[in-house]
């Protein structure tokens, strides 16, 4: 079993509960049983992979947040610091992501290539 994810855990609970959904009608939304779902909020255990693209349209939010806050390695075709920001940070302004992606890329600039240039 992997470690509790409790950051994930409270994403799920607190999205579920915005949308004012009872832990039974998110788990048939999702199509998982509603121990399942209990378990994952208690951050008992988590969904595996295949269940996160049911669960974030069920939770109304990115999959790509979703599966940033499972801490699942992010494949190389989606971009890490935005969804991660948007996960950590619910309800970031786009000028705020925007300020962050400029930062990084600065950085990434000046320190990413070292390893390189050695």
């Amino acid at each position: 079993m992997p470690s509790p994810n409790h950051q994930l855990a409270a994403f799920i609970k607190s999205h579920r509960e915005a949308l004012g959904l009872s832990m039974n009608q998110l788990a048939k939304e999702v199509g998982v049983s509603r121990s399942n779902l209990y378990y994952w909020e208690q951050g008992k255990f988590e969904p595996e992979p295949r269940a996160l693209e049911a669960l974030a349209r069920g939770l109304k939010v990115d999959y790509e947040d979703l599966f940033v806050v499972s801490g699942y390695a992010v494949p190389e075709r989606l971009p890490s610091a935005e969804p991660y920001l948007r996960a950590k940070y619910p309800g970031i302004s786009q000028r705020k992501l925007a300020e962050a992606k400029r930062l990084l890329d600065e950085i990434d600039q000046r320190y990413g290539d070292k390893k390189e240039r050695r």
